[in-house]
């Protein structure tokens, strides 16, 4: 039995606690050191409970005794339990003294918001299950609180002259309502941010960056400010989340799912309803949603279909609760994270920037369109030394079992991790370090091998020869065991607006994947068939090409344009490469792709340089178009290359099906 001393200590422990917790986290300033923002009596209070932590004292005396027994006596587990709690509420109370909050950090505490530190602010990672909200997203929608991303506002008659040297992207090729994904570099080519810039006017901008990044990307914008270059011009910066003038003060919040936009149209007037009806995707306009003024964007970060809002925080509360109330969930940072993985979208510090200094084209982001090089952006010429010498590539991988060769994702339980060791198998069979995995997932769209979802990550190759979709790995575990995984290809789920996603036909990848496993690819045999005629090959070996050609895409998306795939020019007889111009900037190229399984392919711009395309009618079933028209969909472009090829109607009408399906299921090839 404990003496009285022992008594003693845990009334003291316990009243100071419980005065020391509650009391904490109002006197502490996030930047003020723990002891100096306290008043006396805590101040005291505070070292007494460390001192009992450290120090000798009867009762903790009994802790190491006690270590290896099976019971405890009542008042010593009493006691401990007291310390534990202790300790555990002084981590917590500082912790929150020095995170940042948003404006519904007690909404999401009073609705089972799990806390967590997340870029230097508190965050819920989850409020049910993650499982049950990544669903929720996949399958009807879900609402984000983003508000810890930063706002960056640059406004003033030079913004455009001067974002046009810190973006990677020129802004004067965008319209006032246009949004662009772009990156911002320093001199020597090292990422300082990934940003998403809104256009609202020739002389105001609007910049989204990542949680905790406002304060880098200001003080580098102030850096470049007061260069020679931008002496006298007329830029200003401010931090819309801690604007200087409080009626500026924005942020973001995000609705992400299938089932977005009728749900919206439940708290929207038939006027501003239609207006974002009818928003072409990367586009932003002022609307009003549940009774608040909004900026609405078709824009996210989850691979759905989906609407970002940045509103003036002091609507946050009004405008989140309107839409809780129509039953839409709210979504943690854990389902967000896993819904990004799985679109191919990556995480710096993680899959991208960061270390090991992953470039834009090392991450999968080379040839979307995010960087204009015939910008002078800074850092650019470095950028492209490092991106020219680079071989790296990350890719998404998925697991498929715990032996080589099998797809049996149920006999692989452990998730890889950030540093587990990826490896191939070289031209002598064996085993070597190829990679690392950077981060990691779990994914519920592989119905039929697993009820419970297949572990998904992001492996660094460091060599791209070995980022073909279907290529096998071995990820290494602790204690000397490995699981076997296939890269996807990039973007394998991608339900953002103009794509659709075919499940059944993505479902096929594996099981093509592993019936290729131990057979020689059909492109090993026909290397060099794009620089050779296409005469003298039979139909089978052509097919058998096409079948593999199926796995990527009929063209690639490059930086000049839109190139097809060279497996496609062989039968074709084509020369490279087709280009389509943005009127609005001779230099800039955009082309977006609908994505495989829609119409076709969107094209924004017009054709006066593109008389490659043209010429390619004769063959592709491709037409004339004007501003924002449709060219033929991929299903043209291969039924006239059989033709070409001589494929009899009644094969083609069985061949032609089980191709597209391929084509259709798979997204970009970067």
């Amino acid at each position: 039995m404990l003496g009285l001393l022992d008594q003693m200590l845990v009334c003291i422990i316990f009243n100071y606690m419980i005065d020391l917790i509650l009391f904490l986290p109002h006197t502490c300033s996030m930047q003020g050191n723990l002891f100096q923002q306290r008043p006396a009596p805590h101040r005291t209070a505070a070292f007494f409970l460390a001192l009992l932590m450290v120090l000798p004292s009867p009762a903790l005396a009994l802790r190491p005794m006690n270590a290896g027994m099976e019971e405890q006596s009542p008042m010593n587990a009493q006691l401990q339990g007291a310390l534990s709690l202790a300790a555990s509420g002084l981590e917590t109370a500082a912790g929150a003294a020095l995170l940042q909050t948003t404006v519904l950090n007690a909404w999401h505490k009073t609705h089972s918001g799990r806390m967590v530190p997340f870029g230097g602010f508190e965050m819920p990672v989850q409020y049910t299950s993650i499982l049950e909200e990544y669903t929720a997203v996949r399958t009807a929608t879900g609402l984000f609180d983003v508000s810890h991303m930063g706002i960056v506002e640059v406004k003033g008659a030079d913004a455009a002259r001067f974002l046009n040297r810190v973006a990677t992207h020129r802004v004067d090729t965008l319209a006032p309502g246009d949004c662009q994904v772009c990156f911002l570099f320093n001199d020597e080519g090292d990422l300082v941010d990934e940003t998403m810039i809104f256009k609202l006017a020739e002389d105001n901008y609007r910049l989204v960056v990542n949680a905790g990044h406002s304060g880098e990307v200001i003080d580098w914008f102030e850096q470049v400010k007061a260069r020679d270059e931008f002496s006298g011009r007329q830029i200003e910066v401010d931090d819309l989340r801690q604007a200087r003038d409080p009626k500026d003060s924005r942020v973001i919040l995000a609705l992400q799912g299938p089932q977005t936009l009728d749900l919206l149209g439940q708290v929207m007037s038939d006027t501003d309803y239609a207006a974002i009806r009818d928003m072409a995707p990367l586009t932003h306009r002022e609307v009003t949603v549940a009774g608040v003024p909004v900026g609405i964007s078709k824009t996210g970060w989850s691979g759905e279909k989906g609407f970002e809002f940045i509103l003036h925080s002091d609507n946050v509360l009004p405008f989140w609760s309107a839409l809780i109330d129509l039953g839409i969930p709210p979504i943690g940072l854990g389902a967000r994270d896993q819904l990004r993985l799985e679109a191919s979208l990556r995480l710096r510090g993680d899959d991208f920037g960061g270390e090991p200094k992953i470039t834009p084209g090392e991450a999968g982001y080379g040839n979307l369109g995010f960087i204009n090089w015939n910008s002078d952006f800074i850092g650019r010429e470095a950028l492209s030394r490092a991106e020219t010498v680079s071989i790296r590539r990350v890719v998404n991988v998925v697991v498929t079992g715990a032996s080589e060769g099998e797809i049996n994702p149920d006999s692989a339980r452990r998730l890889p991790r950030l540093g587990y060791v990826v490896r191939a198998k070289d031209d002598d069979g064996q085993w070597q370090v190829v990679g690392e995995i950077r981060s990691s997932g779990l994914s519920k769209i592989w119905e039929g091998y697993s009820e419970r979802g297949l572990h998904i990550a992001s492996a660094l190759l460091y060599d791209r020869a070995y980022a073909r979709p279907g290529q096998e790995l071995q990820i290494e575990l602790p204690r000397g065991q490995f699981v076997y995984a296939r890269v996807l290809p990039d973007f394998f789920y991608w339900n953002g607006w103009g794509s659709t996603v075919d499940l059944t036909k993505m479902r096929r990848f594996l099981k093509a994947a592993a019936d290729e496993a131990d057979a020689e690819a059909p492109e090993a045999e026909f290397s060099g068939l794009e620089e050779r005629s296409s005469e003298g090959i039979t139909l089978e070996q052509r097919l058998a090409l096409f079948r593999s050609a199926a796995r990527t895409t009929p063209f690639f998306v490059i930086a000049g344009g839109l190139e097809a795939n060279p497996v496609v020019r062989a039968f074709a007889g084509l020369e490279r490469s087709v280009v389509l111009h943005d009127p609005r900037h001779p230099e800039s190229t955009i082309v977006q792709l609908a994505g495989l399984g829609a119409d076709g392919f969107t094209v924004l711009g017009g054709l006066e340089a593109a008389d490659p395309l043209l010429s390619m009618a004769a063959y592709a079933g491709m037409e004339a178009i004007v501003d924002r028209s449709v060219l033929a969909g991929p299903r043209a472009v291969i039924q006239r290359i059989f033709e070409r090829m001589g494929v009899p109607d009644d094969l083609l009408s069985v061949q032609l099906p089980a191709l597209m399906g391929g084509l259709e299921a798979l997204a970009l090839q970067a």
